[in-house]
């Protein structure tokens, strides 16, 4: 079996290259077809009042609308063509594709989060290709690009929140959301999401505090356009108050659901003839008023109709309304189709990747996926009380690229694995709870297996070490799910938080040190880091060991990411990160998890009684311990329990090309991976086993 080696940094660049040429070249192909003019909307009217001298004013008269939309935009084209002239796009054309190259490394950040780099760097080149954020990050001077990349950046800033409680990142992160609302009114659908981040997370009181500072810098952002709107309008209004008229297209007696009617035409012209000349020769306050009443009277009238159409808008946010493609007549109908039925599989990988999430996630990113799904489904609500069109969805394409390129993923069952399960399976039937010829401490346990358990799962329970030995990540890759012992005491000393590596002055210690003064009886996963200048150390000295071992450049890159690029403060934490980034070298699959995940035991119990009790709760009917458990498991309890006990056997190991001779089995992964980079498993026990079964 062999693992692809990846460079993430060189890999990413090639598929941000990519998005570039892509959106450049359809940029030229419009130009060259259009007599040169990019294609602008309503912002631009609104910046060229500006750059006039006539203020913030949509239309050509002063009757014309002087609070619409949200503000950041227009200024912002404002802006860029005060520096290039008002017919110069050249500024506003090199943001926007700085903006979608930001948004291709944005997502990417994010992605390798939550599923890994090979995930990342699908979703990234899907970003880079999907035919909306292409067209819209290229000719189109439209605020999609920036509501798209803000958007991401909500959700990446979010992240890196939970993982390190900072103040300068939410102060990143309430400036990403005011602006984010000032660009698109729309994006008040990420608070449901922020709220429930607020109330979910265990540390309550850093979380609350890092969510006030958000939400303080939020309302900061959104002050003085609040302020500039009372002093035109004489009023508070929070955003806009067109926001009746928005309501009002997708809801009244002949809408679609959309902001065109049925024969392509704007909404206004299905109204009433008395209805059109009321607004034509009304004020802005009195337009937003009329919009208002009638909208209001019609849900008044039909609240269950109201129901059933804001129902179907919300199928359609996620699907196409009747009106697609009308606003866009210059692309051929074959590639709207086309467009469709891509769309359609990219839909179906997108739910089976979200369901593959909580599936084989662990409960911390499992959050994160929620988190996402809300703002999803908020997102598609907000829409469907207004209305929808087709382009309303690219705000959540990139979470739909990253969740399908996560489903094709696990759609790929390697033929190793495929063999593994056929031999569960067999093992299943024949009720023996005992894989890869391991020696069961009692067949008697097996035999007593219920017979309603048509799948055998084998689990371990271990506590989490830094960088481990070779056997620890054989013992990973033999169980279908791997928990994390981490609610229990710290030991000092252990492996906990330390390891060794190969030198030339033979073996060396590389220790986290950690806060333990004082604190005899804290848990693992209490225990933080008391020098953040420990990683530095580290990665000094693995340079100045493995620097030339065979493969250690093609790995470089991520440890080194690994090391300088960590901030987190707790021990359990920084373990994890390297233990899943190892496991992602050498292609284990295993589902990894806490002990905190499942709920506590009922009052405090014995070592093997918890064991069994996290067995159960997990759902295994079986467990493989490591040989030193020997001395204090207790086989009769897990007999009783009808659990199977086996242990894996550490002896054996073959020898590689290691650096600095003797040869010595007792030292971190690291040690391997660099020295035989893809050939690494061919010295684990359960890689060469599973070959076998």
């Amino acid at each position: 079996m062999e693992t692809k080696v990846i460079k993430p940094r060189k890999a990413l660049l090639w598929i941000a290259a990519l998005g570039l040429l892509v959106r450049v070249g359809v940029l030229l192909f419009y130009l060259a077809t259009h007599q040169g003019r990019v294609e602008t909307w309503e912002y631009e009217n609104i910046a060229r009042n500006l750059l006039d001298g006539k203020g913030y004013l949509l239309g050509d008269s002063p009757a014309g609308s002087r609070s619409f939309g949200s503000s950041l935009f227009p200024f912002l084209s404002y802006g860029l063509h005060w520096l290039g002239g008002k017919e110069n796009f050249v500024p506003f054309l090199c943001f926007q594709l700085a903006l979608s190259l930001g948004l291709i490394g944005l997502i990417f950040r994010f992605s390798r989060r939550l599923f890994g780099e090979r995930v990342a760097l699908w979703t990234a080149c899907g970003v880079a290709l999907e035919p909306g954020l292409v067209l819209f990050g290229s000719y189109r001077v439209h605020e999609m690009t920036l509501a798209v990349f803000l958007t991401v950046a909500v959700v990446e800033l979010l992240a890196a929140l939970r993982e390190s409680p900072r103040r300068r990142t939410a102060v990143a992160l309430g400036l990403a959301v005011g602006l984010g609302i000032l660009t698109r009114a729309t994006a008040l659908a990420v608070l449901p999401m922020l709220a429930l981040w607020a109330f979910l997370e265990r540390d309550r009181k850093r979380t609350l505090a890092c969510a006030l500072a958000a939400g303080g810098v939020v309302l900061l952002t959104l002050l003085p356009w609040t302020i500039r709107n009372y002093l035109v309008d004489g009023r508070w209004t929070f955003l806009s108050p067109n926001w009746s008229e928005t309501f009002w297209r997708g809801n009244n007696p002949t809408s679609t659901g959309s902001n065109l009617t049925s024969d392509g035409k704007p909404m206004i012209d299905a109204a009433p003839p008395e209805f059109q000349q009321r607004v034509l020769a009304a004020q802005e306050q009195e337009r937003s008023r009329l919009f208002k009443e009638q909208a209001l009277g019609y849900v008044a009238a039909s609240p269950l109709e109201f129901v059933g159409r804001c129902a179907k808008k919300f199928l359609y946010f996620w699907w196409f309304p009747p009106t697609y493609g009308m606003a866009y007549a210059e692309i051929p109908g074959l590639l709207k189709g086309a467009y469709q039925v891509l769309y359609g599989g990219l839909l179906l990988m997108a739910a089976v990747g979200w369901m593959a999430a909580f599936r084989f996630l662990d409960a911390d990113r499992r959050l994160l996926v929620i988190y996402l799904s809300v703002l999803a489904f908020a997102t598609a609500s907000l829409h469907a009380l207004v209305y929808v069109e087709g382009r309303h969805k690219l705000v959540l394409m990139p979470f739909l690229l990253m969740f399908s390129a996560f489903g094709m993923r696990n759609l790929r069952v390697p033929a190793g694995r495929l063999l593994k399960k056929a031999a569960d399976a067999k093992r299943a039937t024949q009720q023996k709870a005992e894989w890869f010829r391991f020696h069961s401490v009692s067949a008697k346990a097996t035999q007593q297996t219920p017979l309603f358990q048509q799948t055998a799962k084998r689990v371990a329970i271990v506590q989490s070490n830094y960088i481990p030995w070779k056997g620890y990540f054989d013992l990973i890759h033999s169980v279908d799910e791997f928990i994390l012992y981490d609610d229990v005491q710290y030991t000092r000393r252990d492996w906990r938080n330390r390891n060794r590596i190969k030198t030339k002055q033979g073996v060396s210690w590389l220790t986290i040190p950690v806060s333990v003064k004082g604190r005899y009886l804290q848990k693992i996963h209490e225990t933080t880091v008391s020098d953040p200048g420990w990683s530095s150390r580290h990665w000094r000295a693995i340079g100045h060991s493995y620097s030339r071992a065979p493969f250690f450049r093609s790995y470089k890159e991520l440890f080194e990411r690994l090391y300088l690029g960590c901030r987190e403060s707790a021990l359990s934490r920084i373990n994890r990160q390297f233990l899943e980034a190892i496991c992602e070298i050498l292609g284990i699959r295993t589902r990894i998890s806490w002990s905190g995940d499942y709920d506590p035991p009922p009052g405090e119990l014995e070592k093997s009684e918890r064991l069994i009790y996290l067995c159960k709760r997990a759902g295994a009917s079986s467990y493989l311990s490591g040989p030193a458990a020997r001395e204090y498991l207790e086989p009769k309890r897990f007999e009783e329990a009808g659990i199977g006990l086996s242990y894996f056997d550490y002896s054996g190991y073959p020898e590689y090309n290691q650096p600095y001779p003797p040869f010595e089995h007792y030292v971190s992964v690291i040690d391997l991976v660099f020295s035989e980079g893809p050939d690494a498993v061919r010295y684990m026990k359960s890689f060469q086993q599973e070959a076998q079964a």
